[in-house]
């Protein structure tokens, strides 16, 4: 105890000794009072000191001669907490932590094995988060892979881009079915490479590596360290593929089982850890996940000298001065007594309850979304300024709200787009002539069914910068939407005029029947000759007879089958039409999707499609048009993952150098 307090005593020092200057003024201010006492006055030449002592007021002397001395106090006191006063040492880190790790997960088919709940997939992405939150510091990136690798987010010190991407990770989203992972190590290696300060890493999250694999992996780590953490079970189970049932080899059902001895031979041949998936984060502490190794990190409080090769001690200390400045706090309150009212005042004005408004709801049927109450939108009103409330609106989504109070155009017309209300974001838009404003009004005239006017915008938008590739893709969207309804139109008014052709066949034909009923009605005796000499010659031949009856009879049959042949062909030709109009539905529901998948970043205003899309302009449109929209929109199906399917089917295409043939590719 002793030897602590000489040791403290002996280290007591101050970080800013020059705030101590300010002590001097706390010395100076008694002198001056002293130099404006009475005595030293013209009144003590004037009147004798007997009267002088009744003429002069001494309390008042008095408490001004107390209130310098405070002030002096408070002085000396805020110079010495200022100048920071200290005696203890404190560890500080010099660098932030700056290894780079890199996830690899498996796509493959095999992580839809149900040998864990609910699957393989699901629980990898769940330790993927708790990964993600064991990393305090550090580059974190995501590959994945199947039968080709597919880099998800590139090396990023923000968590929150990876675990957004982790929620549309399944197998089906991979371009070919396969397991690849030495293409995913090589793809790991390029990303490592573009960021070569601090410590290098992989974690492989997979579920069964190739013996032929494990080699080409090797060869490819160099000085990288290559961690494996293995999913699934020795005794394995069946891939449950999402509404398709079991993955068979002919009739037998395929049981994936997991090869945990491949799997730690690959980990130690490339001088890495092991760990089996757990339900808590062990096998993440064996991986070392958190960087608890201190080779990514720099000594703390020492620094190497070039010259000579020595430690040298960085000391940091702990600044004390907050004690003095608590001593301040009842000196502070004795000093400006009078003012000790404005205290309970002040709580009193910001605790007392304001009075309850109801919530008003602006357009809730189109945004679904609520007013603030009155009391939510006076306090906020007191701290914050307009862009400020919009911002805190449009970050809670109650963005009709935010679109009122944003005073920037530019968001207003975001807000109001994000709320459905696309002809006010047009408005707005329409002033604005950058690429970005141009190609944010394509969107918005898009969602208005203005497809013209938003080509116009996008072609706009490109000569500005011909680098917009968002807008270019949406150009063609929209290009290919009109000339889709446009065949779908011509095939409606072929299909309306063939329709016609064969009504006015039906009737003549009709009246060509009609004739030759009148000309048998006008010979009826003929037609009864005709019966009576064909009854002779029947009994005079009867196998005369029976042959005519039978060609009478497949006549008869020939008709009618050609009959037949004739409704069931025109009903093919209906049948035909309508798969066409609707295949022409789908194929304007895949633009119109397309369109709304466009995710640009969150000053642009087609950030995600709103969630009330038809909602807010099926009125302006005729019932025909309003119809086909509805339709469209019905067959929209919910795929967040549609941008990164097409990416990786876009990479797969261009990808020509396989290292492997197809056949000799592990299917699952």
């Amino acid at each position: 105890m002793i030897d602590s307090f000489w040791e403290a005593l002996i280290n007591f020092h101050f970080l800013r000794p020059y705030w101590l200057i300010l002590s001097a003024f706390a010395v100076l201010l008694p002198l001056l009072f002293r130099l404006e006492q009475p005595g030293g006055s013209d009144w003590a030449t004037a009147v004798s000191p007997v009267l002088l002592e009744y003429l002069v007021q001494s309390s008042t002397q008095n408490a001004n001669r107390k209130s310098i001395g405070l002030i002096s106090l408070i002085l000396v006191i805020s110079s010495l907490a200022l100048s920071g006063p200290t005696w203890e040492k404190v560890d500080k880190p010099l660098l932030k932590r700056t290894d780079n790790l890199v996830i690899v997960l498996d796509l493959s088919l095999s992580m839809y094995a149900t040998d864990l709940t609910p699957n393989r997939i699901t629980r990898a992405k769940q330790k993927i988060q708790d990964l993600l939150a064991l990393r305090k510091e550090g580059n974190t990136a995501l590959v994945v892979y199947s039968a080709d690798a597919h880099v998800v987010v590139p090396l990023t010190d923000d968590k929150r881009t990876i675990q957004a991407m982790l929620q549309v990770l399944e197998p089906y989203i991979m371009p070919a079915a396969g397991s690849e992972p030495q293409t995913a190590i090589k793809l790991a290696i390029r990303l490592l490479n573009q960021n070569t300060v601090g410590k290098q890493r992989i974690i492989l999250i997979a579920d069964d590596i190739e013996p032929y694999q494990i080699e080409p992996v090797i060869d490819q780590l160099d000085d990288i360290e290559l961690s494996v953490l293995a999913i699934g079970t020795q005794a394995g189970g069946p891939i449950d593929l999402p509404e398709r049932g079991y993955l068979k080899n002919g009739n037998e059902v395929i049981i994936a089982k997991t090869r945990f001895d491949q799997l730690q031979d690959l980990a130690k041949k490339a001088k890495g850890d092991f760990a089996r998936m757990t339900l808590d984060n062990r096998d993440l502490t064996l991986l070392r996940v958190d960087g608890s190794d201190d080779s990514a990190l720099a000594e703390p409080d020492t620094i190497v000298d070039a010259d000579n090769d020595n430690t040298l001690n960085l000391i940091d200390w702990r600044d004390r001065g907050y004690w003095f400045a608590l001593i301040l706090v009842p000196l502070a309150l004795v000093a400006y007594r009078k003012e000790l009212l404005l205290i309970p005042v002040t709580l009193i004005l910001f605790t007392h309850p304001l009075p309850a408004q109801a919530a008003q709801t602006g357009q809730t049927g189109q945004t679904g979304q609520t007013g603030q109450t009155g009391q939510t939108g006076q306090t906020e009103n007191c701290f914050k300024n307009k862009n400020q409330q919009a911002m805190s609106h449009f970050e809670d989504k109650r963005f009709a709200r935010a679109a009122e109070l944003f005073e920037d155009n530019q968001w207003a017309a975001a807000a109001h787009y994000r709320a459905g209300n696309y002809q006010q974001s047009t408005q707005l838009l329409t002033q604005e002539t950058s690429a970005n404003s141009l190609y944010n009004l394509g969107n918005s005239l898009a969602y208005s069914h203005k497809f013209e006017q938003a080509i116009q915008a996008y072609s706009r938008a490109l000569e500005q910068n011909p680098a917009l590739e968002k807008a270019r893709f949406n150009k063609k969207i929209i290009e290919e939407l009109i000339a889709q309804q446009q065949n779908e139109q011509n095939k409606q008014n072929k299909q309306q005029q063939d329709n016609e052709q064969q009504g006015n066949q039906s009737q003549q034909n009709d009246s060509q029947s009609g004739q030759g009923d009148e000309q048998n009605k006008d010979s009826p005796n003929q037609g009864q000759n005709q019966d009576q000499n064909q009854q002779n010659q029947n009994n005079q031949n009867p196998s005369s007879s029976e042959s005519e009856n039978n060609d009478t009879q497949n006549q008869g049959t020939q008709s009618g089958q050609s009959q037949d042949r004739q409704a069931q062909a025109e009903q093919e030709d209906n049948d035909e039409s309508q798969q066409a109009a609707e295949r022409n539905g789908d194929a304007s529901a895949d633009q119109e999707r397309n369109l709304q998948t466009q995710v640009p970043p969150a000053t642009d205003l087609d950030r995600q499609a709103p969630e009330h899309t038809a909602a807010g302009h099926v009125d302006s449109l005729s019932d025909e048009e309003s119809q086909a929209f509805e339709r469209w929109m019905r067959r929209v199906p919910d795929d967040p993952s549609g941008l990164l399917r097409r990416k990786f089917a876009q990479q797969f295409q261009r990808n020509q150098n396989r290292e492997l043939k197809k056949e000799d590719r592990p299917l699952w």
